[in-house]
């Protein structure tokens, strides 16, 4: 006698269903399996690979949000396990690359690329929707930075393009502060800064240096030359619980 489809059906069902329920996923490991974007810069060169470069990840109203390089958007998980990936309503063309981001409580997220000259910050109230506003549409030149594309002597009082690997960090009092820097001779830079409600950010001071002295490396070894950092003050570069880094 033939066995009902139906049932059939049902048994095949069940069987999957067990199967899913024994394999199912409890932990995780880097590299996480996600839906990883193509690196586009050496497009014209026929070069494609897959990139997932600097991620940072943030908690936002009872969910995690990632951020990449080159991703051309960002993932959503509750768990840190499954993530879906989010399509932004608004992006830079030159995409992000090595981003800052910060939830300021439950008010809103904050994303802030790596720039080596004036860009915009991002935000959003409801960053699971995709729909991403400008929190300010450009930020004001870096104090003492030279222009993008040179570098400062290191014995000038000037500093490094940027910020570039930016981290933000809000403080309890509700202060501001900016950290950034990846280079092998500069140290890492703190400034307080200040977003305002007419959609203007500013740098407060100057940035200060919050690593030691680095000997600049010629041929292999270490040169008599070193960076003579001034001694950063304990406001802007004193370690927090809730620090980056």
């Amino acid at each position: 006698m033939k066995r009902p489809v139906g049932i059939a059906l049902a048994s095949l069902t069940a069987i999957i269903a067990a199967g899913n329920g024994r394999a199912e996923q409890t932990t995780y490991a880097n590299p996480i399996d996600i839906d990883y974007r193509y690196n586009f810069e050496q497009l014209n060169e026929r070069i494609s690979y897959r990139t997932g470069a600097d991620p940072a990840v943030v908690r936002f109203k009872g969910a995690f949000y990632m951020f990449e390089t080159l991703a051309d958007g960002y993932w959503r998980s509750t768990d840190l396990i499954h993530w879906k990936f989010i399509k932004p309503s608004r992006w830079p063309f030159h995409s992000v690359v090595a981003p800052a981001a910060w939830a300021d409580g439950d008010r809103r997220l904050i994303l802030m690329p790596a720039t080596m000259e004036p860009e915009a910050i991002l935000e959003s109230t409801a960053p699971e929707t995709g729909k991403l506003d400008f929190l300010t549409r450009l930020t004001p030149t870096l104090p003492d930075a030279v222009p993008a594309g040179q570098s400062p002597d290191a014995f000038s009082s000037k500093i490094p393009p940027g910020p570039w690997d930016p981290a933000l960090f809000k403080d309890d009092d509700g202060q501001w502060y900016l950290y950034w820097d990846s280079n092998a001779f500069f140290p890492i830079y703190g400034i307080k800064v200040a977003f305002h409600d007419n959609g203007t950010m500013t740098y407060e001071g100057h940035p200060v240096p919050c690593s030691p002295s680095i000997p600049i490396l010629t041929g292999g070894s270490a040169s008599a030359r070193t960076m003579t950092a001034r001694t950063p003050p304990a406001r802007i570069c004193r370690r927090s619980s809730k620090a980056p880094g």
